[in-house]
């Protein structure tokens, strides 16, 4: 690949109007969906706001099933300016800068300005990006920083040219810090320079093979982390596997000093400074992912809709979209200078699909969103070497684009029926059709008319925590709550219990205050139930059941002078005392002692 033109002011304007457009799009979707919290959009928001707390009362990251780069974004913004919906919406839509730029650059290396404005179109009308946005999923931030490290690795030449290969390894940091499963969709872009520096054998293959034999080496020290990590942080096993990638890095930094830059240098410390970025959070919550993905790969799905939601996304903004994959694929192969861009894009494609098909876990399209990158890299990057094919195709592309961003804006195929994925992905890609709804007005939700309840009790009680009762598997709404909640200035401690209280033991509840989500027909409590808890309240939640607070009964307590006269009744000096009103003696009251015959006071 040769070295790309320089940048021109229309480019960079291009770039703002497609970042600015999409971002509308986005925004658009979230003024329909926010809030709703009988779709659950922005359900993993709670998990930003539940960090921002832990870091505003001064305490540490707490082990958590997923890594919590996205989460600390969001944190980050609420610092700032907050909570509110458009704050954590705009944190979510930061991550479209990296994506939109990445696209755009991938291109460009690709097949210079044209290939750059084709693929920066393509990517600005992909719908699949556009109906995520309103969901707060960490797709959206993989795909950014996927984009983001394939550009990277381009400008670097495959590990040729030092700055960008640093710049790679920090990226990579952020990308495994943001979900874990951004590895399966960089794993063969990241041994492209391997490749490269095995070729070069001496001292740059060394440093290639001493990096992948790291690899096995962390693993080994993620495993023997387990059983300290359920109690403590994993010291010994971490400072081992960092004293290794440091000795690596020194290695590297050495070979480069001495011998000059080679594909193994950038091999080695691009994945030392990826470790060094990363490695803490793994080493901290491995035994809560190891409990998260068996408890994945446990549940068997149904194999079609699982397929057809992972190839839907693979279908972008384009009529024929496997088409234009597949002539970019047989172009870039046949041609030297993109064979190993292609091999390593396709290889971001088919791993992380032959790994969800296998194990059959996702039945939901975001899972492949990050694969749209080099979709769209590999399908229309190359054209730009094509002469008057830009021209041609950029008016296509954005017809395409506006009409498939339209017909998806308010159309949520990810919500359909899974039986149905087939046809809903048929009409996105030969019919497109344009679209606009207004956003409905949502009205207030059974969230939120149980968050201004749920406040207004607490307020009385004088507590900051709620139990939630659900049936197994409803386990966004406690979010929806707990997002109600956050919107009007205030947080909860919401815990959360998945029990059928009609068939199992009634659990322990320790607060006030239970919401229980009773299902499709309203329930008729147990008799162990109505003893201990009051119905407050009862909220119709349409396709999501029906809500319903309830109100721990408390013993009356006694006035502060009744203690203290209890006291002394039972030390057996007197026998009682009553109210001088209730039984007509003066205001004063009376004291029964021992002695036959009430005496005034």
């Amino acid at each position: 690949m040769d070295r790309c033109s320089p940048v021109r002011p229309w480019e960079i304007g291009l770039v703002l109007v497609a970042l600015c457009a999409l971002g509308w799009v986005g925004l658009n979707r979230v003024n329909a969906d926010w809030m709703n919290h009988l779709e659950t959009p922005l359900d993993w928001t709670s998990r930003g706001v539940s960090i921002w707390q832990q870091l505003q009362a001064g305490n540490g990251l707490a082990p958590h099933e997923y890594p919590p780069g996205q989460f600390l974004v969001s944190a980050a913004f609420y610092s700032v300016f907050g909570f509110s919906m458009s704050v954590a919406m705009f944190s979510q839509i930061i991550f479209l800068v990296p994506y939109i730029a990445g696209c755009w650059w991938i291109g460009r290396e690709l097949g210079g300005r044209g290939g750059g404005v084709l693929t920066l179109l393509a990517a600005a009308g992909n719908p699949w990006m556009a109906l995520h946005l309103s969901e707060s999923i960490l797709e959206i931030g993989v795909s950014g920083l996927v984009a983001l490290a394939l550009a990277l690795l381009l400008a670097s030449r495959a590990g040729r040219v030092p700055g960008p290969s640093l710049a790679l390894g920090v990226v990579l940091g952020l990308g495994m810090l943001t979900k874990w499963s951004f590895g399966f969709f960089m794993a063969m872009p990241v041994l492209w320079p391997v490749w490269l520096a095995w070729r070069e054998k001496g001292s740059s293959r060394k440093l290639a093979a001493i990096s992948l034999a790291c690899l096995p080496l962390t693993l080994c020290a993620l495993k023997s982390a387990i059983p300290e990590a359920q109690t403590a942080f994993p010291w010994t096993p971490y400072l081992f596997s960092l004293s290794v990638w440091l000795l690596l890095a020194a290695a590297a930094w050495r070979c480069w000093r001495t011998e000059g830059w080679n594909a193994g240098a950038a091999t080695a410390l691009a994945w030392s400074i990826g470790f060094t970025v990363c490695s803490w959070f793994y080493f901290l919550s491995i035994g809560a992912m190891q409990a998260k993905a068996l408890d994945d790969l446990s549940h068997y799905f149904i194999g079609t809709p699982s397929w057809i939601c992972l190839y839907g996304p693979l279908a972008t903004c384009c009529v024929g979209a496997m088409v234009w994959l597949g002539l970019g694929v047989l172009v870039g192969l046949s041609s030297r200078d993109l064979r190993g861009f292609t091999l390593s894009a396709l290889g971001g494609i088919l791993l992380p699909l032959g790994f969800y098909v296998y194990t059959r876990a996702p039945t939901s399209t975001f899972y492949m969103l990050p694969a749209t990158v080099p979709v769209l890299a590999l399908s229309f990057g190359w054209w730009g070497r094509v002469r008057f094919a830009p021209v041609a195709l950029a008016p296509l592309l954005l017809v395409l684009g506006v009409v498939g961003l339209g017909s998806w804006t308010q159309a949520s195929p990810g919500k359909q029926p899974l039986v149905a994925m087939d046809d809903v992905i048929a009409r996105a890609l030969f019919r497109p059709r344009l679209v606009i709804v207004p956003p409905p007005d949502l009205g207030i939700t059974p969230a939120g008319a149980t968050a201004v309840r749920v406040l207004t009790e607490l307020g009385r009680l004088g507590e900051e925590r709620l139990t939630v009762v659900l049936p197994p598997g409803w386990h966004p709404l406690p979010n929806a709550l707990f997002l109600e909640v956050a919107t009007r200035g205030r947080f909860l401690q919401v815990r959360e219990n998945h029990v059928d209280l009609r068939q199992e033991p009634l659990p322990e509840i320790e607060t006030s205050l239970v919401v229980v989500l009773e299902g499709p027909e309203p329930m008729t409590w147990p008799e162990p139930w109505q003893s201990r808890f009051e119905l407050l309240e009862r909220w119709d939640g349409e396709n999501h059941g029906w809500w319903s607070l309830h109100r721990r009964f408390r013993a009356r307590t006694e006035p502060l002078a009744s203690k203290w006269l209890r006291s002394v009744i039972d030390s057996g000096e007197v026998l009682g005392w009553m109210g001088a009103r209730d039984q007509g003696f003066p205001k004063r009251g009376l004291v029964f002692s021992l002695d036959p015959g009430p005496t005034p006071i």
